[in-house]
């Protein structure tokens, strides 16, 4: 009986070791770490991808010309007031009553000469001339000057940007259509845009009239809640 007992103890006893190893392996295939490593991988690239569709900065405002192969833009700026700044040319389309487009920009070192390369046959641009006086872009306050082109194959040479404290730039004005070329985003969302997303925040609606009705609900909704 002793016999029996102790070989039917010791069976159990490999059985239980035996589970053991079993299970470790089993939890390794199933484990986290292939599918945690695929959505991490998967979000970052959508990030990046969304970043690429954004509008033109000044900055980043630039024609691709193979050197030599476009046509040559050049003339003077002048300026006879005292006002001082930065130069600027800039290069912009417009298709009917839409907001300027901004597809070139340019900085000079100086008033007097320049000259500019730009594409062969890009059609009718309009060339902005001003002194960025207070450092933040176009404004109507710029000394500033504008002239019209039709870029073709040929040079367009003799272009004279008179800048002046009163420009007559049309359309072109900064601030014309509601919006600076290259800075409306920034401008309507740090404008009036700002207040109301705080205060749409808490009753999450997302909408952006709501928050101004829902003003008086906001404060409404806590009690409730309470």
């Amino acid at each position: 009986m002793r016999a029996r007992f102790l070989i039917t103890l010791s069976s159990a006893l490999l059985l239980l070791t035996a589970c053991p190893e079993t299970t470790p392996p089993a939890a390794t295939p199933g484990g986290d770490a292939p599918g945690g490593g695929a959505p991490g991988e998967g979000g970052a690239p959508p990030t990046e991808g969304a970043a690429g569709p954004m509008g033109k900065r000044p900055e980043e405002a630039r024609f691709t010309v193979v050197e030599g192969e476009g046509v040559a833009f050049s003339g003077t700026v002048s300026y006879p007031g005292d006002k001082k700044g930065s130069i600027r040319l800039d290069f912009l389309t417009q298709e009917g009553n839409q907001p300027p487009n901004l597809v070139h920009a340019v900085s000079l070192p100086k008033l007097g000469e320049f000259s500019v390369e730009l594409p062969k046959d890009y059609g009718q641009l309009h060339v902005v001339a001003f002194i960025d006086v207070d450092g933040d872009g176009p404004n109507a306050s710029d000394p500033a000057a504008l002239a019209t082109l039709t870029v073709g194959v040929e040079p367009i040479t003799g272009v004279a940007l008179a800048l002046s404290d009163t420009p007559d730039l049309g359309a072109l004005t900064p601030g014309a259509n509601g919006a600076t070329p290259g800075e409306g985003a920034p401008t309507g969302e740090g404008g009036a845009a700002a207040p109301p997303a705080e205060g749409a925040a808490p009753p999450a609606e997302g909408a952006a009239a709501p928050p101004a009705e829902g003003g008086a609900a906001a404060p409404a909704a806590p009690a409730a809640g309470g």
